[in-house]
């Protein structure tokens, strides 16, 4: 994509209204985890994808004007390289270079709520954008193992994880990967 990724750019790529592919993804009524698990479904139908495979576990950030969205707060916005108030989520993608063209996917993800959200101070505000009640706060290392553990539920195969220097410095997190039977690269 040439030009930045919000539904105005996406629309104009794909030649349809922004203001429509907005609507679209906030009314739509389906199951953001059961599309994943779609994903990873037909992912593990075809083999010639999965043969060499490789998890990536990355987060990514969105800058936000206000404090008003799931997650915002002042955090590490990666792509600003700095402090700012952002969204971040915790992203799972599933890489292999082998096949021709390569292939790459997201097939997992999880938003990452600051530990200030689960006060009572965002409580109403929790409500309001439905936060599940029985969330509660999670590292983003914490989460990264949760979308790994989701894979190796669904027996996806993979050869290994990649993960960036945060994800890599979590010794607990290697280990569990290790324990899995899997290798990594940190």
């Amino acid at each position: 994509m040439d030009t930045k990724r919000h539904f105005a750019g996406i629309g104009r790529e794909v030649g349809i209204s922004g203001q429509n592919l907005q609507h679209f993804m906030s009314e739509s009524p389906w199951s953001g985890p059961a599309v994943c698990r779609r994903v990873q479904e037909e992912l593990k139908a075809t083999p010639a994808l999965t043969a060499g495979g490789v998890l990536l576990i990355d987060d990514s950030a969105d800058e936000k004007a206000g404090a008003q969205s799931a997650g915002a707060g002042r955090q590490d916005n990666g792509r600003l390289g700095k402090v700012e108030m952002s969204q971040v989520a915790v992203l799972l993608s599933y890489l292999n270079r082998k096949v021709a063209q390569g292939f790459w996917s997201w097939i997992d993800g999880a938003l990452f709520l600051p530990e200030g959200w689960f006060g009572t101070s965002h409580e109403k505000l929790r409500q309001r954008l439905g936060v599940p009640q029985e969330m509660s706060f999670k590292t983003k290392v914490e989460l990264a193992w949760a979308l790994i553990e989701r894979v190796l539920a669904a027996d996806l195969p993979f050869d290994l994880v990649g993960f960036d220097c945060l994800y890599g410095r979590s010794s607990e997190l290697r280990a569990r990967v290790r324990q899995a039977g899997k290798r990594y690269l940190a």
